[in-house]
């Protein structure tokens, strides 16, 4: 017998999330040259079945601009498929008790069982840059950095101001 497999951290994609800037190299990696405004869940169920997935935590995704992956997307992702997936909510940080009273529908009122941020969407102020020598040369991760197409204010706090006020380092 197969061991169970349950995969903490997916999204069923919509059209506007795949279809966001951030994911332009994924979509070029797919080869994604059109972007579907609805996906159907069954691609994802075929996903999951490849790899052996009993049951997947299904998020939302929630970032500075807004809703990617809205709460609501997800409850119909769990209530088309409640045997394959769990409701993973997310909320807006910039509005904290808005943010309570959303977390409060999302485990009330959706059945979801988690919630879960991206620190590093909320973006820039908070992720340092870090090779994890000597597994990656840092020559090489600074050779890949223009293909994340970071703004220069982000540029500059990821690669050392961030790490330069946290630590209170000089250049």
């Amino acid at each position: 017998m197969t061991e169970p497999i349950i995969d903490a951290w997916i999204q069923h994609p919509t059209g506007k999330f795949i279809g966001h800037d951030m994911f332009a190299s994924l979509r070029r990696w797919m080869k994604l040259e059109v972007i579907p405004e609805e996906i159907p869940v069954e691609l994802t169920l075929a996903a999951l079945d490849a790899a052996g997935v009993h049951k997947a935590l299904a998020s939302a995704w929630w970032g500075p601009e807004g809703p990617l992956l809205s709460n609501d997307d997800v409850a119909r992702t769990v209530s088309a498929h409640p045997d394959r997936f769990a409701g993973v909510g997310s909320v807006n940080l910039h509005r904290p008790m808005d943010a309570v009273r959303e977390l409060r529908r999302c485990v009330n009122e959706l059945g979801f069982v988690a919630v879960r941020q991206l620190p590093w969407l909320w973006g820039q102020r908070k992720v340092l840059f870090g090779s994890n020598f000597p597994m990656i040369q840092p020559a090489k991760c600074i050779a890949q950095l223009d293909s994340l197409g970071l703004p220069d204010e982000t540029r500059r706090a990821f690669l050392y101001e961030n790490a330069q006020r946290v630590f209170r380092l000089e250049t």
